[in-house]
């Protein structure tokens, strides 16, 4: 087997590295010609509009699923407050996800 010396890896290197950084400029640039920066744009804004709702949405439906620890013979108070309380700091700490990379202009 014929091993790879620094002669032969060299230029295969430099062209791998050139292909990797060019292939970031022809897309910008097809990008470009296409329009998709302006769909891109429509699309973040109703992203933008929507995320707020589908979080209230969300934390509607974790709470519509605890509330049976409410009902029945069995009531437990303390694990239908606990398991509401951790939905809401996961909901809470997606929407400053969400909200901070929504914040971000490109």
């Amino acid at each position: 087997m014929k091993y790879l010396n620094a002669k032969s890896l060299y230029p295969r290197l430099t062209l791998g590295v050139f292909l990797l950084s060019s292939s970031q400029i022809f897309a910008m640039n097809v990008a470009m010609n296409l329009g998709i920066k302006a769909l891109v744009d429509d699309l973040w804004t109703e992203v933008k509009d929507a995320a707020p709702i589908i979080l209230a949405i969300i934390f509607i439906i974790g709470i519509l699923l605890n509330i049976g620890k409410l009902l029945g013979d069995n009531r437990d108070y303390k694990g239908f407050l606990t398991s509401v309380f951790l939905f809401f700091g996961g909901i809470s700490i997606i929407g400053g996800v969400v909200s901070y990379i929504l914040s971000i202009s490109f």
